[in-house]
């Protein structure tokens, strides 16, 4: 995290519109004992300073806070207190983040249930937006099964966590969806950069024509920022 800040803040520099926006379990382990208090109250601290503008709650991460006595971070919310989010860029244009339902209760895939909702979300999203993404914390299998499906109304970007292999940027639906999945440990950025906005009709996507997706890894050419080692400085992170 102390080098995803140094990025953010001191690297990474773009005359365009820019949006930072996180998928699921950064707070917590996908299983596993939860992070205390005292853990929880440093992260939700170090997020705000990162200033990411949306973010997906799993319920895990959710039950974790409500357990701790915690209250999250803006703009952390899960499916059920915020399933679509509008964002609107400096540019006048509209980003509407749909934000895929959990999946069913004792089960590892989405049902029919599931792909109806995110059609309906993403169908209203495309109305009102010029970009629409999709943010899910399903894991690769499952969410592997929803483009298997080949849903007609699909979101532009499809940002996936949990479990699974991290994936920079795969055209996928015949063109119309870029698939990214963010990888684990928090020791890269997927960064996607927009290079045109995406039109009615037959519009595909087209790596290095219109969109460019990339990998930044948060090796030892970033130092640690001052400002989240401070935030950490007198947290126990030995079982963390």
């Amino acid at each position: 995290m102390a080098r995803r800040a140094t990025f953010f803040k001191d690297v990474y520099q773009s005359d365009a519109p820019t949006l930072k926006i996180a998928g699921g379990f950064e707070f917590t382990h996908r299983a596993g004992p939860q992070p205390g208090a005292e853990l929880l109250e440093a992260m939700a601290r170090a997020y705000v300073f990162l200033g990411y503008d949306a973010a997906l709650l799993t319920r895990r991460e959710a039950a974790a806070f409500e357990e701790a006595g915690v209250v999250p971070p803006a703009p952390w919310a899960t499916y059920e207190q915020s399933a679509c989010r509008e964002l609107v860029l400096e540019n006048g244009k509209k980003v509407e983040v749909v934000v895929f339902p959990p999946l069913p209760k004792d089960s590892d895939m989405p049902d029919d249930g599931t792909f109806a909702k995110i059609a309906r979300s993403v169908r209203q999203a495309r109305k009102k937006g010029d970009l629409v993404i999709g943010l899910c914390d399903w894991g690769i299998v499952a969410e592997r099964e929803y483009l298997a499906r080949k849903p007609k109304d699909a979101p532009h970007l499809l940002f996936g966590s949990g479990s699974g292999t991290g994936i920079r940027g795969q055209v996928m639906l015949d063109g119309r969806l870029l698939y990214v999945r963010s990888y684990d440990k928090g020791k890269a950025i997927n960064q996607v950069e927009i290079l045109k906005w995406p039109q009615e009709g037959d519009f595909v996507w087209i790596p290095s024509e219109n969109v460019l997706s990339t990998l930044v890894v948060l090796d030892n050419r970033y130092y640690d920022s001052l400002k989240i080692e401070k935030i950490f400085s007198n947290v126990d992170l030995s079982n963390n």
